[in-house]
């Protein structure tokens, strides 16, 4: 997700402007968009297409915000579904894909 305060704002539209009026009412405030292009590392982000608490798109935006960021879908996955479901071995199977792709790119090196 991009930030705390845009989650909230996602699930709870009518709660937005009250956020931007009184930014103190989320003391944490999860900032993701302003750090993730500081990772100085490959970045994997896999989300669920069917995630009722963070917002899809949300996954989107924050892999474009690092270039070189695989993005993976997990078709029907909600937010807590992706391990010990039907979906763990999909998964799984990216996260390897991943580390044997960097393994590879390292190897060359």
């Amino acid at each position: 997700f991009l930030s705390m305060r845009k989650v909230a704002s996602a699930l709870f539209p009518f709660i937005a402007p009250g956020l931007v009026a009184a930014p103190f009412l989320l003391r944490d405030r999860f900032d993701n968009q302003g750090k993730v292009g500081k990772i100085g590392v490959p970045l994997l982000v896999i989300h669920g297409d069917q995630d009722d608490i963070v917002p899809y798109d949300q996954g989107k935006q924050v892999a474009a915000l690092k270039e070189g960021t695989h993005f993976i879908t997990v078709q029907g996955a909600n937010h807590n579904d992706l391990f010990g479901t039907h979906h763990e071995e999909a998964v799984i199977g990216e996260i390897a894909k991943f580390a044997m792709e960097l393994r590879k790119q390292e190897a060359h090196n």
